[in-house]
């Protein structure tokens, strides 16, 4: 998708964007772990667990190509299970998205919300809070664009029973007045 900034594979950029974010993940994990098991919002990352596959419909938009892929993500604890790492893998990306990231999710118990930290190979990596009300997760990231600043979003929506998911990736120009579909996904989960 054209809407994903692009940047060349700096080392040091990466670095200076990866480990403050990782620092605070691992504070946040730390904290989480003297919890009790009953009481701990970290658990509820537990929806993400297992293996799912995923097919992609890409719609066209000013920010997105049309286009149809499909593809597997690989969710589990870290030893810790302070966070949940999810491997994604798409088998025929369109023009312009990563065909593999990583997203670490974690509770953050001094900020009382979760997060998201997703690493692309090709695309500038960022950090998103995450809402969460039920079964329906919503992360948000604002982008600079050529037009402005435009805020990205993705909508996950789980079935009661944890096994099929919907993500519906929007993006708004006008501040979150408005939104527009770039893609959506159907994921079912295959294995625990």
């Amino acid at each position: 998708m054209e809407w994903r900034i692009r940047t060349s594979t700096f080392a040091g950029l990466i670095m200076a964007l990866l480990l403050p974010a990782l620092a605070l993940l691992s504070v946040a994990s730390a904290a989480t772990s003297d919890g009790s098991q009953a009481s701990d919002p970290t658990r509820q990352l537990g929806i993400w667990e297992g293996r799912w596959t995923y097919t992609e419909h890409d719609y066209e938009t000013p920010y997105s190509q049309a286009h149809t892929s499909d593809g597997t993500a690989d969710c589990d604890w870290t030893p810790n299970r302070g966070f949940m790492m999810c491997d994604f893998l798409n088998r025929n990306p369109g023009a312009g998205t990563p065909v593999n990231d990583v997203a670490i999710f974690c509770y953050s118990p001094a900020a009382r919300t979760y997060m998201r930290l997703q690493v692309f190979r090709d695309a500038k990596p960022f950090l998103a809070q995450i809402t969460v009300k039920g079964n329906t997760w919503v992360t948000s990231v604002d982008f600079p664009d050529k037009r402005g600043t435009i805020i990205y979003r993705d909508v996950y929506v789980f079935s009661s029973d944890d096994k099929q998911r919907i993500t519906t990736a929007q993006i708004s120009a006008d501040k979150g007045r408005t939104w527009v579909t770039v893609s959506r996904f159907t994921a079912v989960k295959v294995s625990t």
